[in-house]
């Protein structure tokens, strides 16, 4: 029987330009949106969800833990918590999800002749529990199975066969990757980035481009933009590149202003050292993304009741021209329980 739910048709930019069925959809290969959320594990596995026999693509195979459509009126992350809850039982914050980025997916099942053609957030969870815990959609799948990454790395054929194919996208492959070299990493410094735009008047700033994080890391808080330097990139690189992510701007020069050192014992994968930059010349015009909000605030106006607790403790220093090191050590409940600021002439 035809399914006539409805679902947004998208352009490339994930613009609304009409609606149709999802039979319609998937008969024609209309672009929509879509999420998926990779569940993984402190021992190095992907949880994935066995398909249900009758669904309209790819039936019986291995999929993403938690996926689905983006219901008309929803967003991506309405849809991903939504979809989490439906799908494991589970009922995640914002804050629970890490979002990794947007990609163009287009795959064709040749069991059902259909074309899957979406613009899919993707996002990750670390789940602790127990994959026999996590709670079957009745009608949409048969249960849950967890894999090593390493061994998805190396799967032949044969074993392939069981997963849908995207799974083995050089794409999703890297997210594993990404996934499985993080949790190596667990309790090394890692090093990050931050970056402000200001507006200036006669060389003092006057405003600030702050950000909301909403999901991930920090969700609910106004920042900077920025995030981890990957694997072989230069810090001013990755400062470029999670600008033009995360709030739509590009940047050339840029200056820095501080060198910050955090440390979380109860949580040792946070640790990390922040590079922090500002720039006063940007092409474009900051806009809001899956990751960030971006707003501009008046430097006198700057929201820090609102912001992680230390930045009330450098960034004054750095908006008066200061050159600032610094560190800050964490306790349980975002408490900085040490901290040590100091102005410097150079880095």
């Amino acid at each position: 029987m035809p399914d006539e739910r409805r679902l947004n048709v998208v352009d490339g930019d994930g613009n609304i330009v009409g609606e149709e069925t999802r039979e319609k959809i998937h008969r024609d290969g209309l672009l929509h949106k879509e999420i998926f959320i990779i569940f993984y594990t402190p021992k190095g596995e992907i949880i994935f969800q066995h398909r249900a026999k009758d669904k309209d693509t790819f039936p019986d195979k291995l999929d993403i833990a938690v996926g689905g459509h983006v219901e008309m009126g929803e967003d991506f992350l309405t849809t991903a918590l939504n979809e989490t809850a439906e799908e494991t039982g589970l009922k995640l914050k914002p804050s629970d999800l890490q979002y990794i980025k947007t990609l163009k997916v287009v795959s064709y099942d040749r069991v059902t002749g259909k074309t899957n053609n979406s613009l899919r957030a993707c996002y990750s969870y670390l789940y602790g529990g127990d994959v026999g815990d996590l709670k079957v959609e009745d009608g949409k799948a048969c249960g849950f199975e967890a894999y090593l990454i390493d061994k998805l790395l190396v799967a032949n054929e044969e074993e392939r066969s069981r997963f849908i194919p995207g799974i083995f996208s050089e794409e999703v492959l890297e997210m594993f990757i990404n996934i499985r070299e993080m949790r190596l990493n667990k309790g090394k410094i890692r090093e990050t980035t931050l970056l402000f735009l200001v507006k200036k008047e006669q060389g003092v700033p006057k405003e600030i481009c702050l950000a909301m994080k909403k999901v991930g890391f920090g969700a609910g808080r106004w920042n900077g933009v920025g995030g981890k330097v990957e694997n072989n990139e230069s810090v001013e690189d990755a400062t470029r590149r999670e600008t033009e992510e995360e709030i739509g701007v590009k940047v050339k020069e840029i200056e820095k202003v501080a060198e910050i050192s955090f440390s979380f014992p109860a949580e040792p994968e946070w640790n990390q050292s922040m590079h922090t930059y500002w720039t006063e010349s940007w092409q474009g015009e900051p806009k809001e993304t899956e990751e960030m909000r971006p707003r501009w605030f008046p430097v006198d106006k700057i929201p820090y009741d609102l912001m992680w607790p230390d930045d009330i403790f450098w960034l004054p220093e750095v908006l008066k021209g200061n050159l600032v090191r610094a560190s800050f050590t964490f306790s349980e409940g975002d408490i900085i329980k040490n901290k040590e600021v100091k102005t410097v002439d150079h880095f």
